[in-house]
């Protein structure tokens, strides 16, 4: 799944931090492919000053990241949560349409 910046900041904080013994790999892996290289940062100008993280937007290049599908249910029942106490914001409504809207449409 392509995913951009926003995109990948904000999944950061909707997939667990902690796992069962089965899980925790496969949720390392993820919280690795999500964070950004020393490349990314420096061509994309991230920097994090407090709690706010700044790009350069005009050069966000969505990158492929490989979810595996445990994780995405979790994903999935978290972004289910947001929509349900009507929390959803710019920030995360891109993630609760391509997890959940789009996968629906393809079913």
């Amino acid at each position: 799944m392509k995913l951009s910046i926003l995109e990948r900041i904000t999944l950061q904080g909707l997939v667990p931090a902690e796992g069962n013994y089965i899980t925790y790999g496969l949720i390392k892996q993820v919280r690795t492919e999500l964070s950004f290289t020393e490349k990314e940062i420096k061509d994309c100008k991230i920097i994090q000053i407090g709690e706010r993280i700044t790009w350069d937007e005009k050069k966000d290049t969505p990158k492929e990241i490989k979810i595996p599908e445990t994780i995405e249910t979790m994903i999935v029942l978290a972004l289910e949560k947001i929509e349900k106490e009507e929390k959803l914001n710019d920030n995360n409504i891109s993630l609760y349409e391509k997890f959940i809207v789009n996968k629906k449409e393809k079913v």
